[in-house]
């Protein structure tokens, strides 16, 4: 993982409440901050409105594993 996107996700963990573990990731392009999420327990949710991209998402949905993102 790029050090840049290393630390938005540490951020987001840090200072995200404990009870509120729902995320909205707009424009989510292949889910790789949803999905990185996912991996730290939260509920994400990533919007994407181009398809190929949409695709590669759910692609990476289905090879994680993650039942808690949905594209």
């Amino acid at each position: 993982m790029p050090e840049r996107q290393r630390r938005i996700i540490q951020t987001v963990v840090d200072h995200a409440p404990e009870h509120n573990l729902t995320v909205l990731d707009l424009a989510c392009l292949a889910g790789g901050y949803s999905l990185e999420l996912a991996s730290h327990g939260y509920q994400v949710t990533g919007i994407e409105g181009r398809s190929e991209s949409h695709e590669k998402a759910e692609r990476g949905r289905r090879e994680s594993g993650y039942e808690n993102v949905r594209f």
